[in-house]
């Protein structure tokens, strides 16, 4: 995998067109998903760092990621009611969706 044109074959779903209509938010993300850019070199070192842990310390290692991902969200509620309260953000601008990646 020393090419970085290569991407490898398994680590990384295949995105597959659609077969229904799409929103406009939708197409929007397929097409950023479509012509999105792989970074190997990060990738193959994430995961041979991963490939070394015990199956306790994956464990753990999800847990923390997963409380990163709870503490990031709280954060982002706050600063979304701070902006309603302050006027910057409307009730609708603020229940439109918002892509985050899951872990």
């Amino acid at each position: 995998m020393n090419d970085m044109s290569e991407e490898p074959p398994a680590l990384f779903p295949e995105t597959i067109a659609p077969t229904v209509p799409l929103t406009k938010e939708l197409e929007n993300l397929y097409e950023f998903l479509l012509h999105q850019k792989l970074v190997h070199a990060t990738n193959e070192r994430e995961l041979s760092e991963l490939s070394k842990l015990s199956e306790k310390q994956l464990e753990a290692k999800a847990r923390e990621l997963e409380n990163w991902n709870f503490r990031l969200n709280l954060d982002e509620a706050k600063e979304v009611q701070l902006s309603m309260s302050l006027g910057l953000l409307t009730q609708q601008q603020s229940s439109a969706p918002v892509m985050h990646r899951d872990l």
